[in-house]
């Protein structure tokens, strides 16, 4: 089954840093057996409290029958860095830490993220360290690493698509920072 993942938008309501953030998107997708599938990062602007739709940020992958859908996304402010000096760690870290958690058989395959409790104090460690070793506000304001079970997948493509909205919440040096971010995924 070929499937779009797409970012549609995230609403800032307390930013990262003092004034504005400098946002990054991108979208990344683990197909079965292959490399992850990578979108382009997406430079959204000098960034305060709103709503922010995202045009055109998306990727495009094949979901083998019987396998899971497995992708992530993250968005971060990076204003004083090159966005993927920011990006790449914290892909990295959401893939372990999903990872870990799967490995200890917690169930996250019905379409949810890490879960509230395990992404705040994911967000929080990466927020505090990012701080003490940039001294700076850029960092991760909102990502997820997200595994769909055959079972759901189906469920949602026979809809024709399925869209989720979570709430992140990043506890740092600088500001506290409260994101939403809308994804969906729909059968192309």
């Amino acid at each position: 089954m070929r499937v779009r993942i797409r970012i549609d938008s995230f609403d800032i309501q307390d930013t990262r840093s003092r004034h504005e953030d400098t946002d990054f998107v991108q979208i990344y997708g683990y197909p079965f057996g292959g490399e992850p599938i990578k979108s382009e990062i997406k430079p959204m602007g000098d960034l305060n409290n709103g709503h922010y739709d995202i045009d055109r940020l998306f990727i495009d992958m094949e979901v083998p029958e019987g396998q899971n859908l497995v992708f992530s996304y993250a968005i971060v402010n990076s204003g004083n860095h090159k966005p993927n000096e920011k990006l790449e760690p914290f892909f990295t870290r959401l893939k372990e830490e999903a990872e870990k958690r799967d490995s200890m058989g917690e169930d996250h395959h019905e379409g949810r993220g890490l879960g509230d409790l395990a992404w705040g104090a994911l967000l929080l460690g990466l927020g505090e360290l990012y701080d003490w070793a940039t001294r700076d506000c850029d960092g991760p304001v909102a990502g997820d690493y997200i595994i769909v079970n055959p079972n759901t997948l189906k469920e949602w493509m026979n809809a024709g698509q399925h869209s989720e909205s979570k709430h992140f919440f990043t506890k740092t040096q600088c500001n506290d920072s409260n994101y939403d971010v809308k994804w969906t995924v729909q059968k192309i």
